[in-house]
């Protein structure tokens, strides 16, 4: 009898174990989105109506993007049906049309092997101002994703809803020629404006075989003596390689981190940890895509639901003997690096709009050709230079960046040289030349009337142009031209690549 009953405990023990594993394993299963691959399904993606929704808030859309079956075997899923579902379950950017808050779209059909798929589901925007991002995936089931089928829909409604383009005012028939030194000027709406007659413009060429790369030095780590890991991910393949070597490939969504302590870096990567007392991590990735640096918060001021924290092209983690700091880089192409930057706004009319694009990928071809100002350890500095923030301000600017590609290689060259092409919020009526300021001449950044300024206090440091009057010129009617030759004297605008 004592022996049964033993045989019995055991017995109960087991089919209590059990029970225990089989709810796990039905937890697992439900709560765990798309945890289990669908087996032998694959597919690639043919194209997309969007790479980027601008919308404003509360406002609708129709999303298209087409799959092709790239596997062996059939699409054939749960009750006939394919699903395209929010990978993280109910979905910010459900509409009213969806099959449920969950699903966006169904395919009632079969896929077979080879044949193409149009999706078609429609989208709205949250209703406050934001910049959203969702992953979606084909599935089979609830638990059945078709690999291949994962994409991002990026939506943006940073834009303000009541915001209005300025009206462009006509210039005159007959332009006014102003003299550098005028100070007696009529009020700035009675007047337009070119290049003084006393200049002498440049005609060296400069030519580039092809677009130039800039390193961008994005932040660093406190403190020096014990340094807060940098950690970031992508929403991409990325690579990380060591002094060019390829040390490993990770997939979208992969953590990494790296910091630097009593002169080694340490390396903590998905599968493997490297310990290295020189060499540095590049992270690069798989085509297009960006990196986010998941430890770094930089905060729209003016909206901080928007996080500055996503950068196109390479990562460089890296230690500065002279600054004793851990340094995050970014490395990316120069028209790339003109797209993130946030010099103007998207509602600035596209004259002015083109002149900063121009004046500012000037700036940035110079410091590249004369990369001396970091000792040589970046190319140029994300707030110090020219204020940078990435791909979230990239996709928040649809207009600026119409006029970045619209001048795409236009830079102001001086007897063949890129122009150090400095620029400030605002004059007092005058702009100071950089022997005034810094004490040395340059020949193109002399005193100039700014009579659109008049009137006002000085803001910056005085040389170059003033964002105000090449703003209130453009109202006027000024071509970027017009505005660039006025402020920086005898120089000439070049495509150069």
């Amino acid at each position: 009898m004592e022996i049964k009953i033993e045989k019995n405990k055991y017995f109960s023990s087991c089919t209590a174990l059990l029970s225990k594993v089989v709810f796990l394993f039905a937890f697992f299963l439900i709560f765990t989105p798309f945890s289990v691959q669908a087996k032998d399904a694959q597919a690639t993606i043919i194209s997309r109506s969007h790479q980027v929704i601008n919308l404003l808030p509360g406002k609708s859309i129709t999303f298209t993007i087409r799959f092709k079956n790239t596997g062996e075997k059939p699409w054939k899923g749960k009750n006939g049906k394919i699903y395209l579902k929010p990978v993280t379950g109910k979905s910010m950017f459900v509409h009213k049309f969806w099959p449920a808050t969950d699903t966006a779209s169904t395919i009632s059909h079969t896929i077979n092997p080879q044949q193409e798929v149009v999706v078609k589901f429609a989208l709205r925007a949250p209703d406050a101002l934001g910049l959203y991002e969702e992953k979606f995936v084909l599935a089979l089931s609830d638990n059945e994703p078709i690999t291949g089928s994962l994409f991002t829909i990026t939506l943006n409604s940073t834009l303000y809803p009541t915001a209005r383009q300025p009206s462009l005012k006509s210039p005159l028939s007959k332009p006014r020629v102003l003299s550098a030194t005028d100070k007696t000027q009529n009020t700035p709406d009675t007047q337009s404006v070119q290049t003084p007659v006393s200049q002498s413009v440049q005609t060296k060429q400069l030519s580039l075989d092809k677009e130039p790369d800039i390193t961008v030095g994005l932040f660093f780590t406190e403190p020096y003596s014990n340094t807060e890991p940098i950690s970031l991910t992508a929403d991409t393949v990325f690579n990380m390689y060591m002094s060019n070597i390829k040390q490993g490939v990770y997939g979208p969504g992969s953590i990494v981190s790296v910091n630097y302590k009593s002169g080694v870096y340490n390396i903590t990567l998905p599968n493997k940890k490297i310990v290295s007392f020189s060499e540095f991590p590049t992270f690069k990735l798989q085509g297009s895509g960006r990196f986010e640096i998941t430890s770094y918060t930089n905060k729209a001021k003016w909206n901080q639901g928007i996080n500055y924290n996503k950068f196109e092209g390479d990562i460089i983690i890296k230690y500065n003997p002279r600054t004793r700091r851990l340094w995050a880089i970014n490395k990316l192409p120069l028209e790339k690096y003109l797209e993130g930057i946030t010099e103007t706004s998207n509602i600035n009319i596209p004259e002015y709009q083109k002149t900063i694009a121009v004046a500012a990928r000037s700036y940035a071809l110079y410091r590249i050709m004369n990369n001396k100002k970091y000792n040589g350890f970046f190319n140029i500095h994300r707030v110090f230079d020219q204020v940078y923030n990435g791909y979230a301000s990239k996709i928040s600017m649809p207009n600026y960046i119409k006029a970045v590609k619209d001048t795409y290689g236009q830079v102001m060259v001086y007897d063949g040289n890129p122009v150090l092409a400095k620029y400030f919020t605002q004059s007092d009526g005058q702009t100071k030349s950089a022997k005034q300021v810094w004490g040395y001449d340059i020949p193109y950044l002399k005193s100039v009337a700014v009579p659109w300024d008049r009137g006002r206090r000085l803001l910056g440091h005085g040389v170059g142009m003033s964002l105000k009057a090449a703003r209130d010129m453009a109202k006027e009617g000024e071509k970027y031209q017009s505005i660039l030759r006025y402020f920086y004297q005898g120089i000439n605008l070049q495509k150069v690549y």
